[in-house]
């Protein structure tokens, strides 16, 4: 329900955009090409890592240094030397990455991401987690998380659980970086109806209601509570086929 034009980068140096540059294929390393190619596309990114506002972070316990932000920044620095329509090799950033051919999405959501936040998220907070209202929560979040990755692409999720004798309603709060759609339909829109419809939870699934102490049948609702600035939609195309 907010309104996403209220989300605003605290990173941000001035929203630069990048013309469109071409990256060099070194025979095994195209899925890198195209998250990169993905991230370009996000001004405040081209921004953080063109300014090197990740190195002016303080942290509270010594960290490893920089050095996947330092070969972006790196990268982006040469990009922005050049005409559009012309390439370069991004070589030192490729060899700082595990070789092999790997899925574009997972390899960014467990490798790039993690590696971009361990080195640009300062010092957690220790206060205990308030998952009592959708902006306490939030606010947990991201006093506790504060990365550039964060920072843009994150959002929150709410479940609701509503028990099916007394009608108690109980809810918990989620973020997300992406979200995964599976691909079954014509339009995004139609994705996110299948995504988000509500599922009715059995007695098998032992759904305890907190309020009239009973294990019993319930709906659960899920939605999209918190939007991310840029919301990162995977879509899958294949499904799981249980025989």
């Amino acid at each position: 329900d907010q309104d996403i034009t209220e989300r605003k980068c605290s990173f941000e140096c001035g929203a630069q955009i990048i013309k469109p540059i071409g990256l060099k294929n070194y025979g095994d390393n195209c899925y890198v090409n195209a998250g990169l190619q993905f991230l370009l596309c996000v001004p405040e990114m081209n921004s953080y890592f063109l300014c090197e506002k990740f190195d002016e972070i303080t942290y509270e316990t010594k960290k490893s240094g920089y050095k996947l932000c330092g070969a972006m920044s790196a990268l982006y620095q040469k990009m922005i030397q050049k005409e559009e329509g012309q390439w370069i090799a991004p070589k030192s950033l490729i060899n700082l990455l595990p070789s092999g051919q790997q899925d574009t999405h997972e390899f960014f959501m467990k490798k790039i991401f993690p590696l971009i936040q361990e080195e640009t998220n300062p010092e957690a907070k220790t206060n205990k987690k308030d998952e009592s209202t959708s902006s306490q929560s939030w606010k947990w979040f991201q006093e506790n998380n504060r990365s550039i990755i964060e920072n843009l692409f994150a959002g929150q999720y709410e479940s609701k659980v509503t028990c099916d004798i007394c009608g108690n309603e109980s809810k918990t709060y989620d973020p997300f970086i992406d979200i995964s759609l599976p691909c079954m339909h014509r339009t995004l829109e139609k994705c996110f109806k299948d995504n988000f419809q509500d599922e009715v939870m059995n007695t098998e699934e032992a759904y305890k209601c907190s309020k009239c102490d009973t294990v019993t049948a319930a709906t659960k609702e899920m939605k999209i509570d918190k939007t991310p600035k840029y919301l990162i939609l995977h879509l899958k195309r294949l499904a799981l086929i249980h025989i």
